[in-house]
């Protein structure tokens, strides 16, 4: 982020006291919640976003972007055939993912859910991307287009209270999702 006029925070996410700090007498208009979770443990989301979304409730923050997974929560059993069991520890990190999409959704901060396919490092823009509702397929994504619908999503209220998967689409111009948040439904309330 070198050169990009944003302000961004680094810290331990499992310690509420830095949490607590990174807030305490800042203002922010966004959170961005993109995080790798290291060491395998399949409480990480649940642990810390019951802090980082009261902390943000508190400070007045106007949206949060949450980077979920495709098959998160109880989804990835919509696909019994993608070999999720056969990646260690997969299964239960992406329950973890849905306690924490669900802390998202409960904590009264405006929100979106952007849950990519599996991530590759594919060069940005050169391919279209599909939004989907409802863990309707699978595929895989560029880590920069994620990036780019994240930074699009931003104060964006056709982005407002939507959880949506996104994968890249070879059989789209690459920059026809720009529209996409629109057609978009709601979550439930």
């Amino acid at each position: 982020l070198e050169g990009v006029p944003v302000r961004y925070l680094e810290g331990d996410l499992l310690n509420e006291a830095e949490v607590a700090a990174a807030f305490a007498g800042k203002r922010f208009e966004y959170v961005i919640v993109a995080v790798r979770v290291e060491d395998g443990d399949p409480h990480f989301y649940g642990k810390f976003l019951p802090e980082l979304t009261a902390r943000a409730k508190a400070a007045g923050v106007a949206q949060l972007i949450h980077r979920g997974a495709v098959g998160a929560g109880r989804n990835a059993e919509k696909f019994p055939n993608l070999g999720w069991e056969k990646v260690p520890g997969l299964l239960d990190r992406l329950k973890d993912q849905g306690v924490g999409e669900e802390i998202v959704r409960a904590s009264g901060v405006p929100y979106t859910i952007i849950r990519p396919g599996g991530l590759t490092d594919d060069p940005a823009g050169q391919t279209g991307i599909s939004f989907k509702q409802g863990d309707e397929g699978s595929g895989r994504i560029g880590r920069g287009d994620v990036a780019a619908v994240m930074i699009a999503a931003l104060d964006n209220p056709a982005a407002l209270r939507k959880t949506f998967e996104i994968y890249n689409d070879a059989g789209l111009k690459p920059d026809a999702w720009r529209t996409g948040f629109s057609a978009l439904r709601p979550d439930p309330r």
